[in-house]
């Protein structure tokens, strides 16, 4: 659903995901409707959390650009192992790091990135693991009266992502969880799971959250082609 609303809007896309026989589903799909998109089965950890791991990434930050500064890919299997990293909240804290430290690099070839670190979302794959991967949160979701979102409903911060009207915006991860993680960094929300889910902000951000620095500079140009992934 993603992808192909980034199909319908004619941006370049490449569709990668665990599930080889959806990824090509998917990918003809697209070209149905006359646009050419990549296709990629991969294979990722056996044990996966939300995508929403990779919040406070900054406070490992040292350690990530080691990590990142490996360019071979058996050797970079290797350090994580080594490092006790090899799981899936470091995969995807390393995304994050990754758009952040090539915000500058790809920009200065014309090419913004961003991603998203999207909440607990309903999709099929979340629903075969449902009591882990739709199960934190629901008590704040009960209280504002929200649902997981949908996968349409992650598909629209991407295409403000990549289109115009986020010209200025470069290297940063948005999150799309409806505000769950924010409310428990401020403890504006003190749900009973709050500090016990599978994904809790005290379990991924630790006692404090991640210290962020501004720089003052020139902003992007407008019309930058634009990189978003989903984290």
């Amino acid at each position: 659903m993603i992808s192909l609303r980034l199909v319908e809007d004619r941006f370049a896309t490449a569709v990668l995901d665990i599930d080889g026989d959806a990824v090509e589903r998917v990918a003809g799909e697209a070209c149905e409707k006359g646009h050419a998109t990549a296709a990629c089965g991969i294979d990722v950890f056996d044990r996966m959390d939300s995508s929403a791991a990779g919040l406070g990434w900054e406070s490992d930050l040292p350690l990530l650009k080691e990590y990142l500064a490996v360019t071979d890919f058996d050797e970079a299997t290797k350090w994580a192992v080594e490092h006790g990293q090899a799981d899936y909240m470091w995969s995807r804290r390393t995304v994050c790091a990754y758009v952040s430290t090539q915000a500058m690099p790809l920009l200065k070839q014309g090419i913004r990135i961003n991603a998203i670190c999207p909440g607990p979302t309903d999709t099929p794959l979340a629903r075969a693991n449902e009591e882990r991967w739709l199960g934190f949160g629901t008590d704040f979701r009960a209280e504002v009266g929200s649902s997981p979102a949908t996968p349409l409903e992650q598909a629209y911060p991407l295409l403000f992502l990549c289109s115009d009207a986020a010209s200025a915006v470069n290297g940063i991860t948005l999150t799309a969880d409806s505000g769950y993680f924010t409310a428990g960094i401020t403890e504006s929300f003190s749900g009973e799971d709050r500090n016990t889910s599978a994904m809790s902000p005290s379990m991924v951000l630790g006692n404090a959250a991640p210290e962020v620095r501004l720089r003052r500079g020139s902003q992007p140009p407008p019309r930058t082609p634009a990189r978003a992934v989903s984290v």
